[in-house]
């Protein structure tokens, strides 16, 4: 399946109101230029090639991508729309860049050498899980980190964001909740955010009490201060009454 122009720039759309399932490839061709859209939800088990600068339109779409997908050089995939969602359990790789306006983007797939722009809300898994965006991370003004604490153990236990390149942090907002029953014990840590690098701190940190945020040179790591004590060697153990 291709989207794209003959003869002169102009766009290309398809409509597709009750979705668009890809299982082989799809590509936003360049042609002779101009957009194209995509107006319906994604879901991208196979292989997507935006050659061409491509934009998922519509309000509360729920677009899943579980295959690989590659941005051109100068081409940018935009995703928008009130309630949208865009779970990349896939593997997405640029140069090109990676727009989200007011979108909700989850997952434990990768991002790789993609340019991440725009305003979203981000949360690592589904629900529990490591999202990976190997490159620069500009998370700003508008845009919400959500992370959830369940257990012992990243990925299984808690939430992480993985970035190899520099994380942009100015002006963010880093949401935490406890998911499970789970109540972490005194001193035990969860390694929320990890990057190559960092510019700023969160503008705001919500957070479950008694939790203290560390910006360290590698990552950005949760502390509880309250709970029970920590056994040796069992992190994030908690102990009530009785004995050891």
């Amino acid at each position: 399946l291709s989207l794209s122009s003959a003869g002169i720039a102009t766009t290309a759309a398809l409509t597709a109101s009750s979705g668009l399932t890809n299982n082989g490839t799809f590509t936003s061709d360049v042609g002779f230029g101009g957009m194209r859209i995509l107006a319906g939800a994604l879901t991208n088990p196979g292989t997507l090639n935006v050659n061409q600068s491509m934009t998922l339109s519509g309000a509360g779409l729920a677009h899943s991508h579980s295959g690989s997908a590659t941005i051109a050089v100068g081409a940018t995939l935009m995703v928008g729309g009130a309630g949208t969602t865009f779970a990349n359990t896939g593997t997405m790789t640029g140069p090109g860049s990676l727009a989200l306006t007011g979108v909700a983007l989850s997952g434990t797939g990768s991002l790789v050498n993609t340019q991440l722009t725009g305003t979203a809300s981000v949360s690592p898994g589904q629900s529990l899980g490591i999202l990976t965006v190997t490159g620069a991370y500009p998370h700003g003004a508008g845009t919400s980190l959500n992370i959830e604490l369940g257990g012992p153990g990243v990925g299984a236990g808690y939430d992480q964001l993985t970035v190899t390149g520099s994380a942009t942090l100015t002006g963010g907002v880093l949401n935490v909740t406890l998911m499970n029953a789970f109540v972490p014990c005194n001193g035990a840590a969860f390694d929320v955010l990890t990057y190559g690098s960092r510019i700023g701190t969160y503008a705001t940190v919500n957070a479950p009490a008694g939790m203290t945020v560390s910006y360290l040179p590698d990552r950005l790591r949760l502390t509880s201060t309250t709970g029970g004590v920590c056994v040796a060697g069992g992190k994030n153990l908690q102990v009530g009454t009785g004995s050891i």
